[in-house]
């Protein structure tokens, strides 16, 4: 870069966010790690999320994304089961195991 930055005058190019630790050059101006980082999308719609989120299954979703696999409804108290890599609550968890055996018959 070349240059001499007061602290309090370093800022990433793009959020204008006082940079204090690690960054990148980005076409010749600072940009702060956060920044650098991909947007995260919802594995149930693929939009970008932004803002709050859940993190299951090795996945980020909308909270109004996460929902039981076959019902759509939230989970209660956070609570989730995985049957064939789909987000059940307990109900449809066994009713998704039980259809899973009959069809295997």
């Amino acid at each position: 870069m070349g240059y001499v930055w007061h602290s309090e005058h370093f800022q990433c190019h793009r959020c204008h966010m006082q940079i204090s630790d690690s960054f990148r050059i980005e076409y010749g101006f600072p940009i702060c790690c956060k920044c650098c980082l991909p947007p995260l999308a919802c594995k149930k719609c693929g939009c970008s999320i932004t803002g709050t989120f859940i993190e299951a299954m090795e996945s980020f979703w909308h909270q109004k994304c996460f929902l039981c696999a076959a019902c759509n409804d939230p989970f209660p108290g956070g609570v989730f089961y995985v049957f064939a890599k789909k987000p059940y609550d307990l109900d449809c968890y066994w009713g998704a195991r039980l259809d899973a055996v009959i069809q295997a018959k």
